[in-house]
């Protein structure tokens, strides 16, 4: 494809996005449908600063889907702001949203809080990004693919782990979109589009606490799944390879992804998290799966 036809390309689809936002906004001032259901799994999510004013689209992207959340949480580390919220998110309230105040965990305030507060972690948890568009079929299919694969982290999106030759890591920046389904030790769940943990996965992380805050503060995919590593949990993906879903325009700015991704301080987090005896799984799991590759399918 052409660079012309790839800027009209992704021109239509910022406007599509654009038609689907507007669509959400009135549905979030003027809808009544509870955001809720009983049978669904934990959402949680944080948001802060001008994201705030514009969260309650992607909320409302949750509630609206074919399957909805046994509870629908939204973290927030400012009281002033809890005092006085927008609006948009009063009216979510009402129809079943839970907006509540925690410590400023940086990204792992989008699950922290929830796996150290709560008593009962039996129920799946869900966590999403507070500037992402969610399709309505979003839950139905992960709650689907997590039935079918109970044991694992379940993700829409993954980076496939490169362990080079002498047992060390490449850098993340070389780290390629997973199209592996697995479950796999090497598939790294991003949590942009959306990410599953069973309830062994959020009981090791209450058992860790705040154990990230020295390592990888900024990073809490490294966190999530050096722990899943250690607790033996495979990483599956939804479909048969990685799906990013659309982002709100104008949400991107201040994204840790320029600092993580691009100026390599994920590389440098990873470094701080990940032990010798993690780096020696990693390099096993490869190894174990190239030899499975060479094999082929069995006969």
């Amino acid at each position: 494809m052409s660079r012309v036809a790839r800027s009209v390309r992704y021109r239509l689809r910022r406007c599509q996005v654009a038609v689907w936002a507007l669509a959400l906004r009135a549905l979030s001032r003027y809808g009544r449908k509870r955001l809720v259901s009983p049978a669904g799994p934990v959402v949680s999510l944080t948001s802060h600063g001008s994201r705030l004013r514009r969260c309650h689209i992607t909320i409302e992207s949750i509630g609206r889907g074919d399957s909805r959340p046994s509870r629908l949480l939204l973290w927030i580390d400012d009281p002033e702001v809890l005092e006085s919220l927008p609006p948009a998110l009063i009216r979510l309230q009402r129809r079943g949203l839970e907006v509540r105040l925690t410590s400023n965990y940086g990204p792992h305030t989008k699950y922290y809080p929830f796996v150290s507060s709560t008593e009962n972690l039996d129920t799946p948890l869900v966590t999403a990004d507070d500037d992402v568009i969610y399709p309505p079929r979003w839950l139905t299919d992960l709650v689907e693919a997590s039935q079918r694969m109970p044991a694992s982290v379940i993700a829409y999106r993954a980076r496939r782990i490169v362990v080079d030759l002498d047992g060390s890591l490449a850098p993340y920046d070389a780290w390629p979109f997973s199209a592996e389904p697995g479950p796999s030790f090497l598939n790294f769940g991003t949590g942009h589009s959306g990410v599953l943990y069973p309830a062994a996965m959020q009981r090791a992380l209450r058992a860790r606490g705040e154990g990230f805050v020295p390592v990888c503060p900024r990073a809490d995919d490294v966190w999530l799944h050096n722990t899943a590593l250690r607790e033996g949990v495979r990483v599956s993906l939804v479909r048969r390879r990685s799906v990013a879903f659309d982002t709100l325009s104008g949400t991107q700015r201040g994204a840790l992804k320029h600092s993580n991704v691009a100026a390599g301080a994920n590389d440098e987090q990873i470094r701080r998290t990940y032990s010798d005896a993690d780096l020696g799984r990693l390099e096993a799991a490869a190894q174990e799966e190239e030899a499975a590759a060479q094999e082929g399918p069995a006969s």
